[in-house]
């Protein structure tokens, strides 16, 4: 069974965002890929109101961010990514069904969405609009926890499917195929190009992580196994050198791109 569905099944518990008494023993995080705490966005115009929610979810095990605007989710998303975001209709940026529908089309996360019209056809529209779930308000926190697994347990299901499919047919990396079973990358005619181990590392954690900016931390950690040092070059280095092998332009690169600030993203073709 993938690692995140083992989590979400079993549902260890910790404490992420409230103290917890002296005399209460240390609970089980919940762990995703890469033995990474999963991470939930919640997404409420009022944030007091969604305390309840937050701190149930961060109790059983979720680390979680709340925002307030749709312009916060969209920097959250860029800057630490997330595995579900739990989208309440009330907020007054936008307009949430464009938000969901924009979320679902081009982000690889769950959508557990709130509605506030005892109406079916609110809930009936959320999901039309890509949301995974929909719950009626005001939520019950244990529904939502509940909810949540449920989603996440969808979700690692259909990207262990994907993950072998991608082992039998290799993943696509600008011009080039990358075999990670083989540990092989392959040239648009089929010859072998050359990697070392800590290129294939990389490569490895860029198609574990497709879509998604990583910061440098998280390169050398998933990658290398240490942690990184602002004055060791040797990750943007190697980069540049893996940009060089698979780029059609490496000077402006289209599959493995700089996120300003934050790290690097691999482009995959979803």
């Amino acid at each position: 069974m993938d690692d995140v569905s083992k989590a979400v099944s079993d549902g260890g518990d910790i404490a992420e965002l409230r103290a917890r008494p002296a005399n209460e023993a240390p609970q089980r995080p919940v762990y995703g890929q890469n033995y990474r705490v999963l991470h939930i966005a919640l997404c409420q115009s009022g944030l007091s109101a969604g305390v309840p929610i937050r701190n149930y979810l961060a109790d059983h095990g979720f680390q979680v961010t709340s925002v307030s605007s749709s312009y916060q989710l969209d920097r959250l998303l860029a800057e630490r990514g997330a595995d579900l975001v739990i989208l309440d209709d009330d907020l007054r940026d936008s307009d949430v069904l464009a938000l969901a529908r924009r979320l679902s089309e081009r982000n690889r996360l769950g959508i557990l969405m709130l509605a506030s019209g005892r109406d079916c056809l609110d809930r009936i529209c959320g999901l039309e609009a890509g949301a995974d779930d929909c719950l009626a308000k005001p939520a019950e926190p244990r529904e939502v926890l509940a909810r949540v697994k449920a989603i996440l347990r969808r979700l690692a299901k259909v990207r262990e499917s994907e993950r072998v499919q991608r082992q039998s047919e290799g993943i696509l990396f600008g011009r080039c195929r990358f075999d990670l079973a083989r540990r092989r990358l392959t040239s648009p005619l089929g010859g072998e190009v050359s990697l070392t181990g800590m290129e294939f590392n990389l490569l490895k954690t860029f198609a574990e992580h497709p879509n998604r900016a990583l910061n440098r931390d998280e390169l050398a950690g998933l990658a290398y196994g240490r942690p990184w040092s602002p004055l060791d070059r040797s990750l943007d280095i190697r980069i540049s050198r893996l940009r060089r092998k698979i780029e059609a332009d490496p000077a402006r690169p289209q599959v493995l791109v700089t996120v300003r600030g934050i790290g690097y993203r691999y482009e995959a073709r979803v």
